[in-house]
């Protein structure tokens, strides 16, 4: 009796660490990573007034273009999120 629970245990744990695997096959170990990290970001403080982080920005046709050699010479318009 006891030799048939420990194999029930260790099927249910293989089909476990199978199912496990499969998931982050399919979402990606990146992903995951960023699923763990996604709260533990540093929050900064900025009030009115204060002078703009410089950041780098991905362009749609590739490549980064720093923010701060686009503030001024032209109207800026920063959109989060993705157009469908």
């Amino acid at each position: 009796m006891r030799a048939n629970l420990r194999r029930i245990l260790w099927s249910l744990l293989g089909l476990f660490a199978l199912a496990a695997g499969f998931v982050i096959w399919q979402i990606g170990p990146r992903n995951i990573v960023g699923l763990l990290f996604y709260d533990q970001r540093r929050e900064v403080q900025l009030k009115v007034g204060d002078a703009f982080p410089d950041v780098a920005l991905e362009k749609l046709d590739g490549g980064e273009e720093m923010l701060s050699k686009t503030v001024g010479e032209r109207p800026l318009v920063i959109v989060f999120g993705s157009f469908t």
